[in-house]
């Protein structure tokens, strides 16, 4: 699917439901928003077997940064963390995506932190797994709508918070 977000057209999927029926009404599910790494050629697609599973809890939005996958290219020019940043911003919004956990994995993950710095208050959460930083500052970084982040512990033998867990 895709989207008209500030002059640019991105890509997104969808895995799982953000209503679901919970006897008589309908209730309403968290919304995670997952940025890829990069630069370059990728796109969502790697990330989807890992997250997949998490579409029985909330519902999952791939999101194609700018200049990524099957989102427009546009002026290279134009292309930076910032911008990136407020695309997400102007994603969520598009869609009425209220209060998105939001998720970016290496080049993702500064994008990630840079959108919850400059929308304090707009995402519910915000995690990111950037492998440069991660072992620069010893662990991942998570934060919320309220001021400041938290950083979470290294992880064992040196690995990156990318392959925690593997």
């Amino acid at each position: 699917m895709q989207v008209e977000v500030r002059g640019a057209r991105l890509w997104f999927d969808v895995d799982g439901p953000a209503l679901v029926p919970d006897g008589p009404r309908m209730r309403r599910r968290p919304t995670v928003v997952l940025l890829h790494g990069g630069p370059g050629s990728f796109d969502h697609s790697y990330l989807k077997p890992d997250f997949a599973r998490l579409a029985e809890v909330a519902q999952v939005v791939y999101l194609d940064l700018p200049g990524h996958g099957r989102s427009a290219w546009g002026d290279p020019a134009s292309w930076s963390f910032e911008r990136c940043a407020d695309d997400v911003r102007g994603f969520c919004d598009a869609l009425r995506i209220a209060r998105p956990v939001v998720f970016g994995h290496s080049l993702g993950g500064f994008v990630a932190m840079l959108y919850g710095a400059r929308h304090p208050g707009h995402p519910g959460r915000w995690s990111c797994s950037p492998p440069t930083a991660a072992s620069t500052c010893g662990g991942s970084w998570t934060g919320s709508a309220g001021p400041g982040a938290t950083r979470s512990p290294p992880p064992p033998n040196g690995s990156t918070a990318a392959t925690r867990g593997r």
